[in-house]
């Protein structure tokens, strides 16, 4: 009869997260997903944010030791990035929630205000929490994102923290240095 919690898991932000609903005067300027060589890669322009992000299991639900990440989304686990698969292995696992932070340097405000374009930055900060949102509503609660925040500005700091309460997100991830 106990709930248990796993208060420390990762969230592997999904390939089509900015392409699945970008505005359409941004489209061309938002996160992408491409492959070089045989790793996948998060690019805004030209500038590289890195791989998916570690903390994350084969489809084979093996985390070799000493392996960060995997190469591609095809290798690890559909858990890692989408509801159904990962409430599934929750399940099997008898874990009732998850708090989850997101697993690439992707949302990370530092990188995103350096890009020099605030539309830009705050647009991708809004959909990850929107993104956010959706997990946590289409998984009744169980799958709990943190969200992020645009520490660089105190007034979008603000909004953005009263928008994400009142879309019933219950933590945010803030750098320890900003």
């Amino acid at each position: 009869g106990i709930k248990i919690v796993d208060c420390d898991t990762h969230y592997t932000e999904p390939p089509d997260l900015f392409s699945a609903n970008a505005p359409a005067h941004l489209k061309d300027k938002l996160p992408r997903v491409e492959r070089i060589g045989d790793i996948d890669y998060w690019f805004i322009g030209d500038k590289n944010f890195g791989t998916l992000g570690g903390n994350v299991i084969a489809k084979d639900h093996n985390k070799l030791l000493g392996r960060l990440a995997y190469g591609t989304y095809e290798e690890i686990d559909p858990g890692s990035s989408q509801v159904k698969p990962r409430l599934q292995a929750m399940d099997d696992m008898g874990v009732y929630a998850q708090i989850c932070f997101q697993n690439g340097g992707l949302t990370q405000a530092g990188s995103l205000v350096a890009l020099g374009d605030e539309e830009l930055a705050i647009t991708i900060v809004r959909m990850y929490n929107d993104a956010c949102a959706a997990r946590i509503h289409e998984s009744g609660g169980r799958i709990n994102c943190m969200a992020t925040l645009p520490y660089w500005d105190k007034d979008l700091l603000n909004a953005e923290m009263r928008r994400i309460v009142d879309l019933g997100i219950k933590g945010v991830v803030l750098p320890d240095r900003p």
